[in-house]
Parts: C-alpha cells; structure tokens; sequence
C-alpha cells in the first residue's frame, strides 16, 4: 500500500509506505488497518495503483510516469503522462521489454501446444478434428515471428481464430 502526503487537496509527497506514515505520526495512535477515514485527516491518503488501461501506450523513445495523484470522485488516483526515456537507459529498457515479449511469446504457445497435439492425436486415429491444422500452425507461426516487430513497446500480439 502506497500513502500520498496530502496539503491542501495537494498530493505533496508520493510515494509514502505505511512504515513511514506510522514513523511520521508517532505521536498519534492509529489502528492496524489504515483507512483513507483515518488518514485523510491527519494529511495522508491510500493511492491504490493504477489499472493497465489508464496507462497511455509506451514506446522505446516514450516511457509512463506518474504525473499527479488527485481526488476524482471521492478517491484518490494516480493520473499518468509519458516523458522521453534518457538516451542512456534505452537500450537496457528495450532490451528488458523484448526479455517480457520472449517470456510471454513462449508461455502463449506453452499454453496453446495441447492443440496442436490434440490434432495429431486425432488424425492419427481418423477420428474428425477439432481445430483446422493450418490456423493452429499459422497462429503459432505469427508468435514465432513476434520479435520481427520493431519496437517491443508496441507489440501486437495475435489471437487464434478457427476458420
């Protein structure tokens, strides 16, 4: 949990963890659970994180950060920008994102394997098939080849579609 110190409807400090808030008010006895009810009074207030969906889409040149904390709708969120990635950590930042893409690149066809088994398995014993073999391999080929996009910030992952 991720505390922002509050002064005048401001986000000032962010972020505090709940050790440095208990440090902060020592003098004040608060409860085990910390609740925006107790805190919000005494100058903090709980951020919960941000969702995927309120990120706007990085690239190698763009990177997210946080911009401000602000009370929209009675809670407290955390609003996201993007800002030039410095010229020095672009490589290593690229590299670690194509490090993801690989990951999920082999967990995807991990996972989707069984498929392409399953078919064998069924034209072995002449039974009909399940999947149509040529969109299996032709979705398996399209990971295969995901690291051919050119920026893996923005990688388009493909979805199977039996025809």
């Amino acid at each position: 949990m991720f505390i922002a110190k509050i002064e005048n409807g401001i986000a000032t400090e962010f972020p505090i963890t709940e050790k440095e808030v208990r440090q902060q008010l020592g003098n004040v006895s608060l409860p085990a659970l910390l609740t925006n009810q107790i805190l919000e009074p005494l100058g903090f207030a709980i951020v919960p994180p941000g969702k995927p969906q309120d990120f706007p889409v990085q690239t190698k040149d763009l990177m997210v950060y946080i911009s401000s904390i602000q009370k929209i709708d009675g809670v407290w969120k955390r609003t996201y920008a993007l800002k030039p990635v410095p010229e020095e950590d672009k490589a290593a930042r690229t590299e670690r994102k194509w490090k993801e893409v690989r990951e999920k690149r082999a967990k995807l066809m991990s996972d989707f394997d069984w498929r392409i088994l399953r078919n064998n398995r069924e034209v072995a014993l002449g039974i009909p098939t399940t999947d149509n073999i040529t969109a299996l391999h032709t979705y398996m080929q399209t990971l295969a080849t995901i690291t051919d996009q050119p920026d893996p910030f923005l990688i388009e992952y493909p979805v199977f579609e039996q025809t």
